[in-house]
């Protein structure tokens, strides 16, 4: 059984009205979804129900479904949009690859981007883990944490313009600097280039029971 991701959520009635607010997990193969919360209103089998995932107080992925369980403490909607249940997976879980990347340090002075003295040199790096939403790589060159970087993927797949924030300084050898970031921008058509190589590259293991998001 692999393990659950949460993602902050709220359970709403068909029609948009707010039920409950607490955290979910889906299950691509199983085409379902799990909400939990310390109060979750006894809804009967059967009933429509829609569970939202919510990314910095912004609403991102609505899943609508029926309830098949209920309890004052969690609830289960099936009959999900697989389709929907993949794009989630893609962006939640980072998949183990080896990409070659150029990043360049960027800074933002009221409001616009402003490129830093650096503008002209990128340097190398190699991303060996990626989801739509965040990635690791490693570099040669040391950078802070909180600093933002512009990425551009040169290799297998071309990705350019987009723009990352670090968020965790990753303990690597001697000579080589690891960094977890968050993607801050994906634009078009990098994001679908992005997410059909994920796609084609995942891991989903379609033997296993239990694949939660």
């Amino acid at each position: 059984m692999q393990q659950r991701n949460y993602f902050t959520a709220l359970l709403k009635s068909p029609d948009g009205k707010l039920l409950s607010e607490g955290y979910a997990c889906g299950n691509a193969r199983g085409k379902y979804v799990e909400f939990e919360s310390d109060f979750v209103p006894i809804m009967s089998f059967g009933e429509k129900a829609q569970i939202v995932r919510v990314v910095n107080d912004t609403e991102t992925h609505v899943f609508s479904g029926t309830v098949y369980l209920c309890s004052p403490e969690l609830m289960r909607i099936v009959n999900v949009d697989g389709e929907l249940l993949t794009q989630l997976e893609l962006s939640e879980k980072m998949q183990e690859l080896s990409l070659e990347a150029k990043v360049s340090p960027v800074m933002y002075k009221n409001g616009l981007l402003q490129f830093a003295a650096e503008k002209l040199i990128k340097f190398d790096a190699r991303i060996f883990a990626i989801s739509l939403s965040q990635l690791k790589f490693v570099s040669s060159e040391p950078f802070a944490e909180g600093e933002r970087l512009t990425l551009s993927i040169t290799q297998p797949i071309s990705v350019s313009g987009m723009e990352v924030e670090i968020t965790q300084n990753l303990l690597f050898g001697e000579g080589q600097s690891g960094y977890r970031c968050n993607i801050t921008l994906l634009p078009e058509p990098g994001y679908s280039v992005l997410a059909q190589y994920l796609e084609q590259n995942s891991c989903i293991n379609d033997d296993e029971d239990d694949d939660y998001i």
